[in-house]
């Protein structure tokens, strides 16, 4: 169901919003497609576990939390057959 406008009613700021609107739409998604597109054809898309593990390090490893908010104290990284204190 569209409700029908009426032309007069539409100003000059309206038209130029639409077309600021369906511009930066338009250009939002050609710079989506081309990142789509880049990573494709770079590979990003071959191998996910490798991905997911390059933002680890020694210093970090995987699956141990070494990071807390601030004000509070550090945990400890978690070691097989020890809870954690959650």
């Amino acid at each position: 169901m569209s409700i029908p406008i009426d032309p007069e009613v539409i100003t000059s700021n309206d038209k130029l919003m639409i077309l600021i609107v369906t511009v930066a739409s338009l250009m939002f998604s050609a710079a989506m497609i081309m990142a789509l597109a880049w990573g494709v054809k770079d590979g990003q898309f071959e191998n996910f576990t490798r991905s997911a593990r390059a933002i680890f390090d020694p210093d970090e490893p995987i699956g141990e939390t070494t990071d807390a908010f601030p004000g509070q104290p550090q945990r400890r990284p978690s070691q097989p057959g020890r809870p954690t204190a959650d």
